[in-house]
């Protein structure tokens, strides 16, 4: 702040004296323009002088001539009426005295000036002189301070039992000692979540087991034109009480059926799908899950697990539930998926160009049944998961018939295998999640099927007659 003051003084100071500069320029100018007028006047008078001598010379001359004198009276005359209307009626002795008087005053006005202007400039030096000086001896007396304190701080510092070096050691343990603390409890805290983890897994998995390892669901498909045009006629109705009952109308007799649930005509694939992701979380855990689709033809198995690119069904659903749920700072997930469908007992890797090549199911030496040689991919978005889907629906095999315009003839497969790492515990999983379109059962008298689609309805038939044992076995 001292210093500030000091240089605000020093430009005030330097302003003023810019200022008296300036008021002396100005007055020598005055001067200058002062001296000028005199030397003309001077000149004026000179000439003046030498104009009356030349007329009392001419007057000499040529006194004899009456006329010669009468016109240089004349001009005489006339030079003296010039002179008088340009310094007045005085003669010029007097304006001459005139003049010098004036100049005198003048030049004693611009001394009386410039001696004001010299005071006035003196004053304001001892003031800003005066000022500067009182900064100074504020500034003195601060500096005076710190270095007394300076003193006596080095005195402490030289009084201090510890010196330098073990201050900083001894800072250093006390920093060791918190860092080591709060990895304790940073360890504390990874195996609370840990274990919070594993009871999670636990309880969730526990609840999925308590509600049924095997789940049936039902879906009723709305109405579409090849159910005829007699909406009305039906034959299979929900319980408005009980969303686990299915009434079927079979030729006027009402059977009952008894689900784990029922979804109406309304229902949404949102709806469907919130309903097993449960059973998706836990292939992140490390089980082994398995969704499809059983139906006659035409009663809607593929829109429910593919769908339409609008409105996607349980497969895309079920990929994008997956790549939310691995997103994990302390695990590391690969997730890859295979499409490959059973035709007329005839495995296709529908990711395969070469259709040609023969696949075999065959026990894995570790325990498990796989099919060798057939293409897994690794997706990471549902783009690459999309065309995944568009490669195997363009290669899977349909056929038209009096049931369905596009009757899926294959079983279709996406099997989809998650692999989790904790790169902290070593810790590993891996689940395996089967999502499955069948092919439609079909009654040959009502489809009207022959020739090749004849044996593909038969294998079909045959196909699903075991699936059917297989679960009521389980």
């Amino acid at each position: 702040e001292l210093s500030y003051q000091l240089e605000s003084c020093t430009t005030d100071t330097e302003k003023e004296l810019a200022k008296i500069k300036r008021v002396k320029h100005s007055l020598d100018l005055e001067i200058q323009k002062l001296r000028k007028e005199n030397t003309h006047l001077r000149d004026r008078l000179n000439s003046l002088g030498v104009d009356t001598t030349d007329f009392i010379t001419t007057s000499v001359k040529d006194s004899s001539s009456q006329s010669s004198l009468q016109n240089s009276r004349v001009n005489s005359n006339s030079i003296l009426e010039d002179n008088r209307l340009i310094f007045g009626t005085s003669t010029v002795g007097d304006q001459i005295q005139f003049l010098q008087e004036e100049l005198e005053r003048k030049t004693t006005e611009l001394c009386l000036v410039k001696s004001r202007n010299d005071d006035t400039e003196n004053i304001k030096q001892k003031d800003a002189l005066a000022k500067m000086h009182r900064l100074t001896g504020l500034v003195f007396q601060e500096f005076k301070e710190v270095k007394k304190s300076y003193l006596a701080l080095k005195h402490e510092v030289k009084a201090s039992p510890l010196s330098t070096g073990e201050i900083v050691k001894e800072i250093q343990l006390q920093v060791q000692k918190s860092l080591t603390d709060l990895n304790s409890r940073y360890k504390e805290v990874v195996e609370k979540y840990l274990r919070e983890m594993k009871l999670r897994k636990k309880y969730h998995n526990e609840l999925v087991e308590l509600r049924g390892n095997i789940r049936v669901l039902c879906r009723v498909r709305p109405w579409i034109k090849e159910d005829g045009t007699e909406e009305d006629s039906c034959v299979v109705t929900l319980d408005s009480d009980d969303d686990t009952l299915i009434k079927i109308n079979n030729k006027g007799r009402i059977q009952l059926f008894d689900v784990d649930k029922a979804f109406g005509t309304d229902s949404t694939q949102t709806q469907i799908f919130d309903e097993v992701s449960s059973l998706v979380r836990s292939v992140i855990d490390g089980y082994n899950v398995c969704i499809f689709a059983y139906g006659q033809t035409g009663s809607g198995k593929t829109y429910t697990m593919e769908g339409p690119k609008s409105n996607p069904g349980i497969n895309q659903r079920a990929l994008k539930l997956l790549f939310e749920e691995t997103v994990d700072e302390n695990w590391k997930y690969e997730i890859s998926a295979s499409v490959l469908e059973i035709y007329n007992e005839v495995i296709r890797d529908l990711l395969n160009p070469d259709h040609n090549c023969k696949l075999e199911v065959k026990m894995k030496p570790e325990g498990g049944l796989h099919v060798p040689e057939l293409i897994a991919v690794s997706v990471t978005d549902l783009t690459k998961v999309n065309q995944i889907f568009e490669t195997g629906k363009k290669n899977r095999i349909t056929a038209s018939t009096n049931m369905n315009e596009h009757s899926s003839r294959s079983h279709c497969l996406l099997c989809v295998t998650v692999t989790g790492t904790n790169p902290t515990t070593g810790s590993k999983s891996l689940g395996h999640l089967n999502l499955v379109d069948l092919a439609g059962s079909e009654r040959v008298s009502k489809s009207m099927a022959d020739g090749i689609q004849l044996k593909e309805a038969q294998n079909i038939n045959k196909s699903l007659s075991c699936l059917g044992d297989v679960i009521h076995a389980l």
